[in-house]
């Protein structure tokens, strides 16, 4: 008998806090954002994760109209319902004029949880496409914005020459993806840059390295699509590396040719990036042998659809190998077993089919994370090892 009637009282009391708001009710939110001084456009957009924001898709984003009364301040409503949960970021009228830091560098989405109706106010600091900032460094030059072509959203491209160079003289030239976060920490994804600029550099002096040209490439919105080399049925996502090969291939390259001295061939041209740049930099490699002879293959997310890369591996007949290729994870990764074992199952079948100990470089960096200051930190390893200088 106590035991229904506690059930009763417990029901009575779920009965008398219950809200409409929790049986799905929408609310009002009003959107104020006020934009950087000289924004012309009459209309912003909020681009992000929910269908009423376009989904991350800037056509279907939702529209801030500017506020005739308050110059630069655009306002939208938006009916949303209660317990959702929006991510997003403002544009003018595409990802290459996203909002970024007052620095330039990439900011995290903005984040707000419905719970009511509510006004939400906030400023742009300025915009991707004015004027982003380069290293103060004076051998560190913006090449320009390129994807457009190839991958339909610009990117910002920054070479870094080397100390002493001399257009009469060609050298070796390296991509490094996800760009940003190459050779400036105010264009970085979270203020942390790998500084491969002051690494080559540093090396270079020191007689261990030779002289390259490092060209940073930048990441966009469609990254997870652009740096992988299939579709994950669990992300919903991939298999656009193809057309980031073709952006570097018939836009980058040609630009960059025209600009500096750089050689030919694939034992002179490199590829790296890390994490999902890392995956994107083997398959690269894997894919145009006759492009990429020098590989960074930086923490590489070989999990990737159910490990797709060994699979890929294991059918491929002839393989031809890289000049040189370096491969590395730190045991702070993921749960500190699976990424270790992933890379050295590659490894493994790298060797079956033919890489040579000299060409073939495994690194397992201890008690290092998933980060840009560990990648710091052994990018000198790797740049040693990719392009040792014979006089040393």
């Amino acid at each position: 008998m106590l035991k229904i009637l506690r059930t009763l009282i417990l029901t009575i009391l779920a009965l008398f806090s219950f809200h409409p708001s929790e049986a799905g009710q929408k609310v009002s939110l009003r959107f104020v954002v006020t934009a950087p001084e000289g924004t012309k456009s009459k209309t912003l957009k909020i681009v992000g994760n929910h269908a009423s924001i376009g989904a991350w898709k800037v056509k279907n984003a939702l529209v801030l109209n500017l506020d005739p009364k308050r110059p630069g301040v655009y306002t939208a409503e938006l009916k949303i319902g209660v317990g959702e949960t929006l991510e997003f970021k403002v544009v003018r009228d595409a990802w290459t004029n996203v909002e970024k830091s007052a620095a330039g560098g990439e900011i995290r989405n903005r984040k707000v949880k419905v719970t009511k109706a509510e006004t939400l106010p906030f400023a742009v600091a300025r915009w991707a496409d004015k004027g982003p900032p380069t290293s103060p460094e004076a051998h560190i030059t913006f090449l320009g914005n390129f994807g457009k072509a190839s991958l339909d959203r610009d990117r910002p491209v920054w070479v870094h020459r080397p100390e002493g160079y001399k257009k009469s003289r060609s050298y070796p030239v390296l991509y490094m993806l996800d760009g940003q976060n190459v050779f400036d920490p105010s264009t970085s994804a979270f203020g942390e840059e790998w500084g491969a600029d002051e690494a080559h550099d540093q090396l270079l002096k020191a007689g261990k390295i030779i002289p390259v040209v490092i060209v940073a490439i930048g990441n966009s919105a469609g990254r997870m699509y652009e740096y992988t080399p299939d579709k994950d049925p669990k992300y919903g996502s991939g298999g656009g590396l193809h057309k980031l090969e073709m952006m570097i291939q018939q836009e980058i390259e040609p630009a960059l040719r025209k600009k500096y001295s750089i050689k030919k061939g694939a034992k002179n041209r490199g590829i790296m990036g890390s994490s999902l740049g890392g995956l994107a930099a083997f398959h690269l490699a894997l894919r145009h042998p006759d492009r990429y002879g020098v590989v960074g293959v930086i923490s590489p997310s070989f999990w990737w659809n159910k490990r797709s890369t060994l699979a890929a591996l294991k059918k491929m007949k002839k393989l031809k190998r890289a000049r040189k290729m370096w491969m590395d994870m730190g045991t702070k990764e993921g749960d500190g077993v699976t990424p270790i074992r992933d890379l050295k199952d590659v490894a493994a079948l790298l060797r079956k089919k033919g890489y040579k100990s000299s060409e073939l470089k495994i690194f397992i960096d201890k008690n290092a994370t998933h980060s840009e200051p560990s990648w710091r930190k052994r990018l000198p390893r790797a740049l040693s090892y990719l392009y040792e200088s014979k006089s040393k």
